[in-house]
């Protein structure tokens, strides 16, 4: 036994007690205590609408991973090694905000907190949280609570596994890359199962295709990055068995600051499942993407970032180019109504009511008639 300097003091026959710490061995075993942290019990006092429930990936700080009932959010992120737990009781709720008390599984004191939750569309739950606080008033729902400043966006939840939905962004295009980690080559899934088409192929580009007739659906994005492009004397395209090498599930779009924003699943992604994009139409047969690096876009990241510093992986120019038997027409959704249920919406004429000062008389005009319109004034001035 080693001692450093100290009183000694005798109790019993054969035990010794320091009244200053310093031993560095014990004599005799000591007793041993398991302390359990007591996690508080909260009651409810309001719901959760059924939409919310499920389990979720966020993309919040620490990219949570949430489990939502009809009055508990429970949230999971690593620290370390270590996996922290969060209960979240839902308190009282006002509209769209919910004041939740923040159940620790530490044992430490219940702090309160508010979340802004948007209804659900697609496989999306848009959010924000406010600052904790000791006192269970809604005045932590206030919107200085939130702390968000001028710049600020949703954080989401994403529906774990999704259920994937139709792309907004539908056609055959050739693909332009540039960024810092861009797409490369592979074999999707490995070792194939049948030998690949030996034929040769003279002309190989990158092609991206949202296609009803492919095989895939319209809620699947297929990204070849060497495909023939080769056609015989009847139009018909030469490959046969070629292979993909991305396979990405849409699973919701969205329109947020005047800017359209895209989630989408695989399984394969060895990042992140989950990718979030941000895209806008160029033009009449122009699109350009803008991939983050993990499943949250950053906030000031546009559809021109393509550099790690605008949180972005890599920038893809879309330009049309629908064959002659590929059957697969462009559609195009900026997200300006995520929540509609017919996807047939987003095709039809944008409709603008005109009404004069005092309200009794309605013209309605569609978008086609306002761009006649127009042409016939430039016309009229020349």
């Amino acid at each position: 036994m080693v001692l450093t300097p100290g009183v000694l003091m005798m109790l019993t026959p054969g035990v010794l007690m320091m009244l200053t710490p310093g031993v560095l061995m014990l004599l005799t075993p000591g007793v041993l205590m398991m302390l359990t942290p007591v996690v508080p019990n909260v009651p409810p006092g309001c719901t959760f609408p059924p939409e919310y429930g499920g389990t979720w990936q966020g993309t919040g700080r620490g990219e949570p991973r949430v489990h939502i009932n009809s009055t508990h959010i429970v949230t999971s992120r690593y620290r370390g090694p270590r996996e922290v737990q969060v209960v979240h009781v839902c308190i009282q709720n006002r509209g769209k905000r919910y004041l939740l008390a923040a159940v620790p599984d530490n044992g430490c004191d219940v702090e309160y907190v508010c979340w802004e939750m948007l209804p659900r569309h697609h496989n999306i739950v848009r959010y924000r949280n406010g600052r904790h606080s000791n006192i269970p008033s809604f005045e932590a729902c206030d919107h200085r609570a939130f702390g968000s400043g001028q710049h600020w966006k949703y954080d989401t939840l994403i529906a774990d596994p999704p259920d994937p939905v139709a792309c907004p962004v539908k056609g055959r295009f050739s693909v332009v890359q540039e960024g810092s980690m861009p797409f490369v080559p592979r074999v999707l899934g490995g070792v194939t199962a049948a030998p690949l088409d030996t034929y040769t192929c003279k002309h190989r580009s990158p092609v991206w295709t949202v296609c009803d007739s492919r095989g895939y659906g319209a809620n699947a994005i297929v990204l070849d990055l060497d495909a023939c492009t080769d056609l015989d004397s009847w139009g018909n395209p030469f490959a046969v068995k070629e292979v993909p090498d991305y396979e990405m599930l849409c699973a919701g779009h969205w329109q947020e600051n005047l800017r359209s924003y895209l989630v989408t699943f695989s399984a394969s992604d060895p990042v992140s499942r989950y990718r979030c994009w941000v895209y806008r139409r160029m033009s009449l047969e122009e699109v350009r993407l803008s991939a983050a690096v993990g499943s949250a876009c950053g906030l000031h990241q546009t559809h021109l970032s393509s550099w790690y510093n605008e949180s972005a992986q890599v920038a893809l120019t879309l330009k049309l180019e629908e064959r002659m038997h590929d059957q697969c027409p462009m559609e195009f959704d900026l997200g300006r109504n995520p929540w509609a249920t017919d996807h047939r919406l987003r095709s039809l004429p944008v409709v603008f009511s005109f009404t004069n000062n005092r309200g009794d008389r309605n013209v309605f005009c569609s978008s086609y008639s306002l761009l006649v319109i127009a042409t016939s004034a430039v016309l009229l001035l020349y």
